[in-house]
């Protein structure tokens, strides 16, 4: 019996629009009237989280920074999970390298490393992946943008960081030269105790090995009480590939998700586009979980 629903958010509880659908938002309010425990697992840090949820009216648990840290339905911290600051350097010297902005995110603040062509191109990318569809020509005419270019912490020392006591969760780096990012992911690899993912191909999430949304909602789901075989979880990208490839009772990988994530997850769900997560979320609840076990699927 499925007593917990952890789903990830861009491309999976969220819709083509980056808004979780009025469908969504009653499916995982209907199941947390039910009994049901709901936790959003995500790669973005915990405002960015918010500015869906928040508006949404959804109260829940929460692993953001890809699994850095873990917040409760009041919002407590109740993990974190740091990367050790000579890593940090290594990867910021790697971006730097390769001529592109760096997103470090820490307990004391967020914030962008790079030059003002670089801030803007990684800035673009943000609101293309959280909130408008367009071209980076498009983004730069908007309110969003200026709203974001307002509100982003631009940093011009990565030394300000790294010599600081906050602790670093993750630093997050974009291009849409893919063929740099696979070099960094190469060069990334070669740093001990770290680990990458990526919410799409132009990008790459680095975090601590240990905090990977996978092992991090086993953690919490069991100081909770709940066994893993109580657990749905529903994704779509390669971050969410260390949920998926684990031992929980329904592992659901939507039909957006990357090929990747569909030839491990048992279970199959519509796209976002179709609001998938609140159809995988309405047959739990109606008993049904086992027509969208994906060998079932015509």
């Amino acid at each position: 019996m499925i007593k917990v629903i952890a789903s990830d958010l861009d491309g999976t509880l969220l819709n083509e629009e980056h808004r979780i659908s009025e469908r969504t938002i009653k499916a995982v309010k209907r199941a947390q009237e039910e009994g049901i425990c709901f936790i959003a697992a995500t790669g973005r840090g915990y405002k960015e989280a918010e500015l869906v949820l928040g508006p949404a009216g959804i109260r829940c648990g929460k692993i953001v920074t890809s699994g850095s840290e873990v917040r409760d339905a009041s919002d407590k911290i109740i993990k974190t999970i740091a990367m050790e600051k000579e890593a940090a350097a290594k990867i910021l010297e790697i971006s730097e390298k390769a001529g592109i902005a760096a997103y470090i995110f820490t307990d004391e603040l967020d914030g962008v490393i790079g030059t003002e062509k670089e801030v803007e191109d990684f800035l673009v990318a943000q609101i293309q992946t959280f909130h408008l569809n367009g071209t980076k020509e498009e983004i730069l005419k908007t309110a969003v943008f200026e709203e974001y270019k307002k509100s982003t912490n631009v940093i011009p020392d990565k030394e300000k960081i790294l010599k600081s006591n906050c602790s670093i969760y993750k630093i997050f780096l974009f291009s849409t030269n893919l063929e740099i990012i696979e070099n960094i992911k190469k060069e990334v690899e070669r740093i001990p105790d770290i680990a990458s993912a990526a919410s799409s191909l132009d990008n790459v999430e680095i975090t601590s090995v240990q905090a990977q949304k996978g092992p991090v909602l086993k953690w919490y789901i069991e100081s909770m009480g709940y066994r893993m075989d109580e657990v749905m979880v529903l994704g779509d990208s390669l971050n969410d590939y260390s949920m998926l490839s684990m031992d929980f009772g329904a592992c659901v990988a939507m039909e957006n998700a990357v090929e990747s994530l569909k030839d491990i997850a048992p279970y199959r769900a519509p796209s976002n586009k179709e609001d998938g997560a609140a159809y995988a979320i309405e047959k739990v609840l109606e008993g049904k979980l086992e027509e969208l076990r994906a060998d079932k699927i015509v």
